[in-house]
């Protein structure tokens, strides 16, 4: 069923007494409405929603576009510190370096058949984020550390599926090196957070005061990370 330009979905329910519009992850616009609601009074109401409902489409349209898998070619764009730079292969150099707006990389070595280079490409830009994430993170657990009077054990960087940060019983702080494509005042919040574990661990509001004593905008920096957090990735 039309609503000016956009299609959408309608379900009626002898159960429901108002109705409800829900934007599904794969674009579609779903109304659920009373079963003796007239259409033209859900036209009325959708259409109401039209601005709403066009902004969740793109977001899910923006969000789709982040979670591409990358194909590691040249134009292709990996963030970093929270810039953009875009990828140019480049025969002759070595290794990776940022130049200008480019992020280049050396294609090097003999040359590879087409199914071989996106994995070298790969391979090479990971080990570049990884190197710069942990002299990256580690500075910036080293600034807060002695503003907070702390000493961790140790500071890993890992391939984390579920986190951005942790903090053991014994004092080792684990972050994902993923974390270096986001700006540096994410990193610093998710380095903040867990240090404050070391005084707190768990989630109370002593601890989230604590947080806020060092970072008053921390709310903002965990809802950026919250919101962009599923595009920082390489692979």
């Amino acid at each position: 069923m039309p609503m000016g330009d956009i299609p959408y979905v309608l379900e009626r329910s002898g159960r429901r007494r108002t109705v409800g519009i829900t934007v599904r992850p794969d674009g579609t616009v779903a109304v659920r409405a009373p079963r003796g609601l007239s259409g033209e009074t859900i036209d009325r109401i959708v259409a109401g929603k039209a601005g709403w409902i066009r902004k969740r489409l793109e977001m899910n349209r923006a969000r789709e576009e982040q979670n591409r898998p990358k194909t590691f070619s040249d134009g292709e764009e990996f963030p970093f510190l929270g810039e953009t730079y875009r990828l140019e292969r480049v025969t002759g150099l070595k290794g990776v370096a940022i130049m200008g707006d480019r992020l280049c990389v050396g294609t090097g070595g003999r040359k590879k058949t087409e199914s071989e280079e996106p994995a070298m490409i790969a391979a090479r830009i990971t080990r570049w984020y990884r190197h710069h994430a942990a002299g990256i993170i580690t500075g910036r657990v080293e600034h807060y550390s002695a503003h907070l009077g702390l000493k961790p054990a140790a500071v890993r960087l890992k391939t984390l599926k579920s986190r951005w940060g942790s903090c053991s019983g014994r004092g080792n702080l684990n972050f994902n090196w993923l974390l270096v494509l986001a700006p540096i005042h994410i990193v610093d919040y998710v380095v903040v957070h867990e240090l404050c574990h070391f005084v707190h661990p768990d989630h109370s509001s002593r601890f989230w005061d604590m947080v806020e004593s060092i970072l008053p905008d921390y709310r903002e920096r965990r809802k950026w990370l919250r919101i962009n957090g599923a595009a920082l990735h390489i692979i």
